[in-house]
């Protein structure tokens, strides 16, 4: 709860029917594994006419710190709602401090919702006694793991057995992550909305898994969209939005495409004739990336603008490493040669042990004055990679940082704090 929360008197507030609503989150806040993402995720839960999700699969808030403008334009909103656990720290005090000075009046939620399937790891129980609870059924059940009969019981035994009160070393990160989540929502006036991962019995644990994540043990279910959505609702109702909320410009522009889940891409991006943008396999997402042939591979873009910007491009990776690294290590050089930037292939999210992931990482490739172009070249340094370079996102920014990377965030948390 904010330091002082302010309560609109009830003659002065916006009918429910009017208040605007934003979300901004993860694959979960996208509305992965529900049936009809435009009707179930919690935003459209809360409003279906004046509710916009802005969730962007397997992403972190930094793009969105870093394009606000692009993505929300002249769109104005009363309750805005944010759910990025994991990578918190990579430009979500960006992304709120934006959308606070855009928007002073108002309501922001930081979510802060429980990985379903990094639950399941190793229970460590002193100093010697380690279980392994989910490695043994993994190949049998797979993804749906946590909702099997067998794997239930084995969780009860479990918390019989053992010692309940000692925290996963993923719990521990929560933990942490929450601590550092509230911090951030300290300095943007924002409240917290905890769902209730670390109950710690196991009949809890086991309601908590089957009402509160989808099949897959990781995203949330219908039912999490629909409880998550009720609590704010009862915020809104408790606090009130007013009549007639303030609304201030942008405190700096931006200029972002964004072919990820579209794989059209705008003119504003030039890129070499050996680029083509492809589907990825098995997947409803997008990228750019370039043939194997001997022709320069680039892409360049304008900085319309009268200030100076920073040119990012969003790339996708996997994690962890050794064992899941299937993209290649690559660098972008400019136009000199001389300005070499490395393209890390390897994604790092903390507290996720050994989950394989693939998402977006978000590299700066330098700075464009205005009216300037900017041209990158990019060389693949690994020739037997699984996957190619793969180019989801480009910006041009004022700013050369949006948040710390993965690697940097413990140290992010600590500072912050």
């Amino acid at each position: 709860m904010p330091d002082s929360e302010h309560v609109v008197p009830l003659t002065e507030r916006k009918p429910e029917n009017e208040i605007r609503y934003a979300s901004f989150g993860a694959s979960s806040t996208w509305g992965a594994t529900l049936p009809s993402r435009d009707t179930q995720a919690y935003v459209k839960v809360l409003s279906t006419e004046n509710g916009d999700n802005y969730g962007i699969r397997s992403s972190g808030p930094n793009y969105p710190a870093a394009c606000t403008e692009t993505m929300l334009g002249d769109n104005e909103y009363d309750v805005i709602i944010f759910e990025y656990l994991n990578a918190a720290g990579a430009g979500l005090p960006e992304l709120a401090q934006r959308l606070r000075e855009r928007f002073p009046d108002a309501i922001f939620v930081m979510l802060s919702v429980y990985n379903g399937e990094a639950l399941f790891t190793k229970y460590y129980c002193g100093t010697d006694n380690v279980r392994d609870i989910r490695n043994p059924y993994e190949k049998e059940y797979g993804r749906k793991f946590c909702h099997e009969s067998e794997y239930k019981t084995k969780i009860m035994e479990y918390f019989k057995e053992n010692c309940p009160d000692v925290l996963t070393p993923h719990e521990v990160y929560v933990k942490n992550m929450r601590g550092y989540l509230t911090s951030i929502a300290k300095k943007s006036n924002s409240y917290v909305q905890e769902d209730e991962g670390l109950r710690r019995t196991g009949e809890d644990f086991i309601r908590y898994v089957d009402n509160q994540k989808a099949h897959d043990c990781t995203h949330m279910s219908v039912e999490a969209h629909e409880d998550t959505a009720n609590q704010i609702k009862d915020l809104v109702r408790r606090v009130g939005v007013p009549k007639t909320p303030r609304v201030n410009p942008y405190s700096s522009s931006d200029h972002c495409l964004n072919w990820f889940t579209t794989g059209k891409i705008d003119p504003g991006l030039r890129y070499s004739p050996n680029g083509f943008v492809e589907k990825m396999p098995n997947t409803q997402k997008y990228a750019l990336t370039f043939k194997e042939d001997q022709m320069d591979k680039w892409i360049e873009m304008t900085n319309e603008s009268k200030q100076k910007m920073f040119l990012f491009v969003s790339h996708m990776t996997t994690g962890p490493a050794p064992s899941n690294v299937k993209y290649p290590k690559a660098e972008a050089v400019d136009e000199t040669g001389e300005h070499i930037i490395h393209l890390d292939p390897v994604a790092v999210w903390p507290g996720l042990g050994n989950k394989e992931i693939h998402v977006t990482k978000l590299t700066s490739l330098g700075e464009v004055g205005p009216g300037e172009t900017k041209r990158c070249y990019f060389r693949i340094l690994e020739k037997d990679s699984e996957w190619p370079l793969r180019i989801v996102q480009v910006l041009l920014t004022p700013k050369d940082n949006y948040g710390t990377s993965y690697h940097g965030l413990k140290e992010k948390m600590v500072a912050d704090a």
